[in-house]
């Protein structure tokens, strides 16, 4: 009796491990101001390409998976101490785990799909799509001998097949990557958090890693635990400060190693306001008179600012925030609370060339909650889409060689065009699950 209890509490916490893997419920590390100089060059700079983010601007809290124009990765995670990659192919329209034999049951390091993972773990394309990386943040250990939770953070590379992998970067005990990344064809750039062993204090650098030889240099160090890489452009990476009083956007260059002024900033203990970097733009939401808001657009490079789109009804501020800027349009996800027993999601969609604000009406119920489609990827002119859950058997191998079958809740894929998805028409390529 006690043996089956124990088993069924072990499948529902699969259970619960697996829905939170694949719906991206991961936390977001938001961290850490004094800047040390790069010894890099311009020429070099421009030889290797425009940094643009490479991750979830939230660090895989919201979109935790790594798109091409052929396919996307996510992680599924099914037992305490590993994950697997699955593959979503936009041209056979299937899901399954990254791994080409049929007769494996994905398990153990034979396999192309399974990787040990550490603490939050996240994937991201390279600038080129031609390799696939793995952050495994780790748990930075706080130098007492009674510490046990303390794992070694790393950043794995393969193929898009899966194959060649290697780890390209390991860190220190005292370190754990924070959530977010910048790149470009070369170099990736990422937060690391460091602590002190003698204050016990934790402070966060910016570390410069070769993409070839995995050799890095830190860049920027900050005590300020209230900033992080937000976005980039050119070579800059843009950073979000969070003061006591003062929510603050400056940038980074890579190359000189110069921190701008404040670029754009304002007092949040005295407004409510929500932000999303794109390029070198800050899309900035506004309430003018709740409910009605608008939405501004500003140049970090000259620090121009103009209103994109106004009268935009935002009747619940907290979970408002814009999810996406995807071809000319950003989406703004909200609630319409006005009645307490029936929340409704919307979602505007913001032209930005000619400032229309429109409602998606693309929605689908999942566990008896009504939920907007949700961009994961973009590949050509088709986005591939969340459009409902299903409920399935799923049978996993723990690395004893054990198989278990359990009951799981599935978020279902879907490709559809982008002329369809701002249309608000349904015309959906499903996607099957084949694991």
């Amino acid at each position: 009796m006690k043996k089956r209890m124990m088993k069924k509490m072990f499948s529902l916490c699969l259970l619960l491990v697996l829905i939170c893997s694949l719906f991206g419920c991961s936390s977001a590390e938001s961290t850490a101001t004094t800047s040390t100089g790069s010894d890099g060059s311009a020429a070099a700079a421009q030889e290797s390409g425009a940094l643009s983010l490479v991750t979830d601007p939230y660090g895989g809290l919201f979109r935790n998976g790594a798109a091409t124009e052929t396919g996307y990765y996510e992680i599924m995670s099914t037992q305490p101490d590993y994950i697997n990659v699955l593959y979503t192919d936009y041209q056979t329209l299937t899901r399954t785990y990254l791994c080409s034999s049929p007769e494996c049951l994905h398990y153990d390091d034979t396999c192309t799909s399974w990787l040990p993972t550490m603490g939050q773990t996240y994937l991201f394309a390279s600038q080129a799509q031609n390799k696939i990386y793995l952050v495994s943040c780790g748990v930075a250990s706080d130098g007492t001998a009674s510490d046990t939770a303390a794992v070694t953070g790393q950043i794995f590379e393969f193929d898009p097949s899966g194959a060649n992998r290697r780890v390209l970067y390991q860190l220190q005990s005292n370190e754990q990557f924070s959530g977010t990344a910048a790149g470009n064809n070369t170099k990736l750039y990422t937060g690391v958090q460091v602590v002190n062993y003698e204050t016990g204090k934790m402070t966060l650098e910016i570390r410069e890693i070769d993409l070839k030889t995995g050799e890095s240099k830190t860049i920027y160090t900050t005590e300020n635990t209230g900033e992080r890489i937000f976005g980039a452009y050119g070579d800059c990476l843009v950073l979000e400060e969070l003061g006591e009083t003062a929510r603050s956007y400056v940038s980074l260059n890579v190359v000189s190693g110069e921190k701008s002024a404040p670029q754009y900033s304002y007092d949040y203990t005295q407004e409510v306001r929500t932000e999303l970097v794109d390029g070198n733009f800050v899309y900035s939401l506004r309430s003018d008179e709740l409910p009605n808001c608008s939405l501004y657009q500003v140049d970090l490079t000259s620090g121009a600012e103009q209103k994109v789109a106004e009268s935009i009804a935002i009747y619940d501020v907290d979970p408002t925030r814009i999810s996406g800027v995807f071809d000319n349009h950003i989406e703004i996800e909200t609630s319409d609370n006005r009645n307490p027993e029936d929340i409704k999601p919307i979602k505007y969609i913001i032209d930005t060339t000619s400032g229309t604000c429109s409602v998606s009406n693309l929605k689908y119920e999942s566990l008896g909650t009504t939920k907007d489609i949700y961009i994961l990827a973009q590949g050509g002119d088709r986005f591939l889409v969340r459009n409902s859950v299903k409920q399935a058997p799923i049978t996993i191998t723990d690395q004893m060689g054990v198989p278990t079958t359990l009951e799981a809740a599935f978020p279902q894929y879907a490709l559809i065009s982008k002329s369809d998805y701002w249309n608000n028409a349904g015309n959906y390529q499903a996607i099957s699950d084949t694991f």
